[in-house]
């Protein structure tokens, strides 16, 4: 460079010495025009420099006293520069150095390519590498369990490249059997496998693989505990019934086997377990004795818990209580308690729950009537469990209680293990909606059937041909689930003939059906249009026990959405849609103890019956004995009847020779857009309480011909129209029925119409604005009344 700058400066003082010899020639000056050469310099910025190895460098030269030539770049007098001194890129005024891996000190000059005289250098000291250091986050080891997770973060320093890969026991993001890794970056997700063992997490730096950090995964299988509440041992009387409540830890299989001495499911000498799922009642035998109770882990059967139940005979005044239908209850759902108290000619009692007289909001209500032993329990909206007693009002010290455990659903669908998956082989149903899969799931069912398994219907739609099987479609066997997806619809296919159900439940007993959706055929179908719809029902049982049906939508049926009889007892709905079928939403027509809880029947077609005498129907929930045949107990709580061509809920209609309906209990329904909204007929002791009902095209509530000992109590009913009488609440050719503290306004014609009735006792009604009379009496006798608005 300083050579450089000397010869341009030579050149400007041989242009002076120029001029000055010419003044000095012939004594006379003469005029002679010089021109001054300006000096060129060239320079990189910066002239010095230090880099780490492998770092860049932006270098720019410069150029005064002319324009900026075209220049070449080079590294220790290599042009580009190589891999041990570093290179080096561009042709202008700027280039970008990169520093090889290596210490060193290394030149990096541009020369101009029209004079390579002019050059310029700049210095770069390169300091030696850092190393790359990994670490992991946590390390050491880690304790899990089957299916557990834990997140890793690992940390890269000494290099601008952070990224990572993951590997177990050697295996790129793992694998189903060492564990998987689920992430990008600097973080994954371990999950670990099924099984016990120990894995290894690594982790490994992208920037230099040999650089990587370990963590142990340790995979611990817990042992399975279960516990009984109560524990130890518990007394009962005999005939008397006491619950119990199964724990399980240590699997995600919670199902348990119930059995008593030994006897899965009980026996009658030893007492029975009524129930299914980790919450049972025990109904002691009628002689006295030691039995025990015992549950069984399903994941593990070496694992149980027992109490031993001392079965007492009764000596002076003894309580009892009995728990109709399941013996837990859903959040918001009801069920039926009675008490008996032997010993004492006075058998009332008095109730609380968790110690509450009657109960409150947060631990549930119980509805007891003036008189009788049974009471309505309404469950509080959260799950939890719950202590039902009676106390004895002729004894005090000597009661009864009861546990309620309130459960998300009936069904506990995760306990119950997966005894068959029809998609999987040997049934390999398809699911398409097109191939017919009656046979694959016909022989899932086989296998399950008695097990206390669950055959799952995953996501899909199942054609199934309801004529199969001698017209009974799918038959489930006893102690067995049918476990639908939420997303699985069983369809049956057209048929020829209404002589048919879906899904029969026949002879069977402790017989769950959840979730999906059951479709018939009502809308395609060659059936002719018949005289009489009796048969083609989704759900069809018959002589069976102990069955609950929860979750399902059931629609479309040419006759029944579900239909119950031959004798059955103890059958429970909830939480069930039931809408668009052809002849009713359920019908009851034969058997004891029936609960439906929480479920919306809405949109019964009705179709004109011919034979014996034409008849629309279309209800609901029809509760309907056959001849010779009779229907106890009931229980309608907490469902929506919603536009039903008939009826939304009906009772003890027609009254067929020697047939009889005892005790409905009909509480805390929503009831609109129907014909009739609830109307019962020919029934011993109904109760009808705090129903909403409103805008039924004929009756509100209607209970007619034959009823005996009703309660209608703490009803609301408006806008009934003028198809019927136009009465919000009509009592018609009963006998002993009370109507108490009911709101009944609005109607076209009369809050409560009275007619032709026997001592009906009438108090505390609120029966204003209906358009002709609030109150209205007809040829009833032994009236009782007081307290009515107006």
């Amino acid at each position: 460079m300083a050579i450089r700058t000397a010869l341009s400066s030579s050149l400007a003082w041989a242009g002076l010495l120029v001029a000055g010899s010419l003044l000095s020639c012939g004594g006379k000056a003469a005029l002679v025009q010089t021109s001054v050469v300006q000096p060129v310099t060239l320079q990189i910025t910066p002239a010095d420099a230090s880099l780490q190895a492998g770092g860049r460098l932006t270098l720019t030269a410069q150029v005064t006293g002319s324009p900026m030539p075209a220049l070449v770049w080079a590294v220790d007098g290599t042009p580009g520069g190589s891999s041990t001194s570093g290179t080096v890129s561009g042709t202008g005024a700027t280039a970008t150095y990169t520093a090889p891996m290596a210490a060193g000190s290394h030149a990096v000059t541009a020369t101009s390519v029209a004079d390579p005289s002019r050059s310029a250098s700049a210095t770069v000291v390169v300091a030696a590498p850092t190393a790359v250091v990994l670490t992991l986050s946590p390390s050491g080891t880690v304790n899990l369990g089957p299916g557990g997770t834990q997140v890793f973060t690992a940390t890269v320093t000494g290099s601008s490249n952070t990224s990572v890969g993951w590997l177990v026991d050697g295996v790129s993001n793992g694998s189903a059997a060492v564990g998987t890794l689920v992430g990008t970056g600097a973080s994954a997700t371990y999950s670990a496998p099924a099984t016990a063992g120990s894995h290894t997490v690594t982790a490994f730096a992208a920037a230099d693989t040999v650089k990587s950090a370990s963590a142990t995964v340790t995979v611990t299988v817990p042992a399975v505990e279960i516990a009984l509440t109560p524990s130890g041992s518990a007394q009962v009387n005999t005939s008397g019934t006491l619950s119990f409540t199964a724990s399980v830890a240590g699997t995600s299989n919670t199902a348990v086997i119930w059995s008593v001495d030994g006897i899965q499911g009980g026996s009658a000498s030893a007492g029975t377990i009524a129930g299914s799922g980790l919450s049972v009642a025990y109904n002691a035998p009628a002689s006295a004795g030691t039995h025990t109770v015992t549950a069984t882990s399903s994941a593990d059967t070496s694992r149980t818990a027992s109490v031993s139940v001392s079965v007492l005979a009764p000596s002076g005044v003894v309580v009892t209580l009995a728990v109709a239908g399941p013996a837990n209850v859903v959040p918001s759902g009801s069920m039926l308690i009675t008490a008996g108290v032997s010993g004492a000619s006075d058998a009332s009692v008095t109730w609380a729950v968790d110690g509450v007289p009657d109960g409150n909001a947060s631990v549930g209500t119980l509805f007891v009537p003036a008189t009788g032993g049974t009471v309505v329990y309404t469950a509080p909206a959260t799950t939890g469990s719950h202590r039902v007693t009676a106390t004895s009002a002729a004894a005090p010290t000597q009661s009864a209680s009861i546990t309620i455990p309130v459960t998300a659903t009936l069904v506990q669908a995760g306990s119950i293990p997966i005894g068959a998956n029809v998609r999987s082989s040997p049934y390999n149903a398809a699911g398409d909606g097109v191939t017919d899969d009656t046979a694959a799931i016909s022989a899932a069912v086989k296998a399950v059937a008695g097990t206390g398994k669950a055959v799952y219907l995953p996501a899909g739609t199942y054609l199934m041909d309801p004529t199969s099987n001698q017209n009974g479609g799918i038959r489930l066997g006893s102690n067995m689930t049918l476990l639908l997806d939420p997303q699985a619809i069983l369809q049956a296919r057209p048929t020829s003939t209404q002589n048919y159900a879906m899904v029969t439940v026949s002879g069977c007993s402790n017989v769950n059906i959840s979730g999906g959706t059951f479709k018939g055929n009502n809308l395609n179908n060659s059936i002719p249009t018949p005289t009489k719809v009796e048969a083609g029902d989704c759900i069809h049982i018959v002589q069976s026990r102990n069955v609950v049906v929860e979750g399902s939508v059931v629609q479309d049926a040419f006759n029944d959405g579900i239909y119950v009889g031959g004798n059955s007892t103890n059958v429970t709905v909830c939480g069930i849609t039931s809408q668009f079928n052809r002849r009713h939403g359920m019908a009851i027509t034969y058997g004891q103890g029936f609960y439906l809880i929480n479920s919306t029947f809405h949109g019964a077609i009705g179709s004109v019956e011919t034979a014996g005498g034409p008849m629309v129907n279309g209800i609901g929930v029809d509760v309907e004995a056959n001849a010779n045949e009779s229907v106890r107990t009931v229980l309608a709580a907490n469902n929506r009847f919603t536009g039903n061509r008939a009826a939304g809920f009906a009772w003890g209609i027609l009254g067929v020779a020697n047939s009889s309906t005892s005790d409905v209990f009909v509480i805390g329904n929503t009831v609109s857009g129907n014909q009739s909204g609830l109307n019962g007929e020919n029934t011993t002791r109904s109760w009808v309480l705090n129903n909403t009902v409103s805008t039924e095209s004929a009756f509100g509530i209607y209970i007619h011909d034959g009823m005996n000992g009703t309660l209608v109590q703490g009803n609301t009913v408006s806008g009934t129209g003028t198809g019927g009488d136009g009465a919000g609440i009509e009592i018609y050719n009963d006998t002993a029925t009370t109507v108490n503290a009911n709101t009944s306004t609005g109607n076209s014609k009369y809050g409560l119409f009275v007619y032709q009735s026997t001592n009906p006792i009438l108090t505390n009604n609120v029966l204003t604005g209906n358009g002709t009379a609030g109150l209205a009496i007809v040829r009833s006798t032994g009236v009782t009344q007081s307290g009515n608005t107006p």
